[in-house]
């Protein structure tokens, strides 16, 4: 190119023009020859017309230099659809995780990946062929009703996961007419294996109650019923499919069996009672249980604010002989009052149980938690039992910690102990537990066999290494207060 450029200018330069003079257009090269007559400058414009021509030539040099770069950047450019649908299910996971807080990164929400999938319609090709993104219906109220049919009918043959409450039933939202719900929820039932219902205003739920009695329902398998405050009537085809079952202040009617009918829930294994400060008295968590032949996990939770718990309403239990639920492994109890823990260990059989947590029973009521009582029940109720879990301050702690060392009969196939205490300082390494908790800690390790203890709070290191001659494992897990605190292998303050 300096070259050329250089050979312009000697033309211009014979020519007794600076490199920098204008050049004349070619119509006025054609005005300029019909007005001349003299021989210069004839031969003023041959010289003007080589020098157009070799313009014309760089010009053209330069465009077939520009062409020759994009081919070959071309050459090595991988247009994105001719990428595996694999890659392509990577590339989009990684985008569209960087739009999700960390507390919900290991969560693929539906709305996150329409919100994505609107950048650009190529980009939206490349989302509508991952078929693996389309397990769970996006919200109705946020998006157009095109959209979300598009988003059904991609999500064929696909796990299907939906959340519904009366507002996002009964309101008209993008074209999204009550009508038009429903009969998408009817074409998705089908395959429908997770459902969460939110009740609609008392006498006011008629939509919702037909939608759970759809036909249709057969293949769920997760149900979450939430301020259902009027006992609900399940058909048996849900109740006999059902695996999971969450009832967030909402009871379910225990005559809604058909006559002679022994077991009800045939398939369910998990279930979580949350109870509330307007919970009903009604509430029949025990009938569910005790309908359920292959229960394995039972967590009862009381949302009330936290320095408070729950009491069961109407215990059930209290007045009848003692109960045998063998399939039961793994208990919860969150917030509930010990006296109605005793009241559960009291009166049922457990003899499969192998794990029992205690979360905010001990002492939130004011009174010292009386664990040697706790424990006897439990023992008799479960005398398989091998693995307990505290978390509470730490009081309730140490009376665990004593109960245990004076009752070393007591639970015998205990393996795993796991205490927390939820008020331990972790911002303050000075504020490590006394001698008197060691010391009771030592003398437990020592009283039974171990294979498992978890700390949630830091003993010395002299009382550390004292634990660890006598369990085989000893884990000091440290507890985070930032609910938006996610441990990696790449946080610094994550030591063990």
């Amino acid at each position: 190119m300096h070259e050329i450029s250089s050979r312009v200018d000697s033309i211009i330069a014979s020519l007794g023009a600076s490199a920098d003079t204008d050049l004349p257009h070619v119509s006025q090269l054609d005005r300029a020859k019909q007005d001349s007559h003299g021989a210069n400058l004839t031969k003023d414009i041959a010289r003007l017309d080589e020098i157009h021509k070799e313009l014309q030539a760089i010009m053209q040099r330069g465009l077939s230099a520009v062409a020759a770069v994009r081919s070959k950047i071309n050459a090595t450019r991988s247009p994105i659809h001719t990428l595996p649908v694999e890659t392509l299910s990577d590339i989009f996971r990684l985008v569209a995780s960087a739009g999700i807080t960390k507390k919900y990164l290991w969560k693929f929400q539906p709305n996150v990946i329409l919100r994505l999938s609107l950048v650009s319609r190529a980009w939206r090709s490349v989302v509508l062929g991952c078929s693996d993104f389309f397990t769970s219906s996006p919200d109705w109220s946020r998006w157009p009703l095109w959209l979300c049919q598009e988003w059904y009918s991609r999500s064929c043959d696909q796990l299907v996961s939906i959340n519904l409450d009366y507002r996002s039933l009964t309101e008209t939202h993008y074209g999204w007419s009550i009508t038009k719900k429903l009969h998408a929820v009817s074409e998705l039932a089908p395959r429908t294996k997770s459902l969460a219902i939110h009740d609609g205003p008392p006498g006011d739920s008629t939509v919702i109650r037909n939608l759970i009695a759809n036909p249709h329902l057969s293949s769920l398998s997760q149900l979450t019923l939430i301020d259902f405050t009027t006992p609900i009537i399940l058909p048996r085809r849900i109740c006999t499919n059902l695996q999971s079952l969450c009832l967030l202040n909402s009871s379910i009617e225990p005559n809604a069996l058909e006559s002679g009918q022994q077991h009800q829930f045939d398939s369910l294994e998990n279930l979580h009672i949350i109870f509330n400060e307007d919970a009903d008295p009604s509430t029949r968590w025990a009938y569910i249980v005790h309908a359920s032949p292959k229960i394995s996990t039972l967590r009862l939770t009381s949302t009330w604010k936290w320095q408070d718990t729950y009491r069961f309403p109407n215990q059930e239990t209290s007045s009848e002989s003692l109960r045998s639920v063998p399939t039961l492994r793994s208990i919860d109890f969150e917030g509930i009052h010990v006296d109605d823990v005793h009241c559960f260990f009291g009166h049922w059989e457990l003899p499969r149980l192998e794990r029992v947590s205690f979360d905010g029973v001990g002492s939130f009521d004011g009174n010292q938690w009386d664990c040697g009582t706790t424990f006897s029940l439990l023992d008799r109720a479960a005398p398989n039992l091998m693995s307990l879990r505290v978390s509470d301050e730490q009081s309730s702690i140490k009376a665990t910690v004593t109960s245990l060392t004076e009752r070393a009969t007591m639970l015998p196939q205990l393996r795993e102990l796991i205490l927390e205490d939820t008020f331990f300082d972790w911002a303050d390494r000075s504020s490590r537990v006394g001698n008197g908790i060691e010391a009771q800690l030592l003398a437990l390790v020592k009283s039974r066999r171990l294979n498992r203890l978890t700390l949630y709070f830091l003993p010395s290191d002299e009382g550390l290494k004292e634990l660890r001659k006598h369990v085989e494992t000893v884990e000091i897990i440290e507890f985070a207060f930032d609910p938006n605190w996610i441990p990696s292998s790449e946080d610094p303050s994550v030591e063990n």
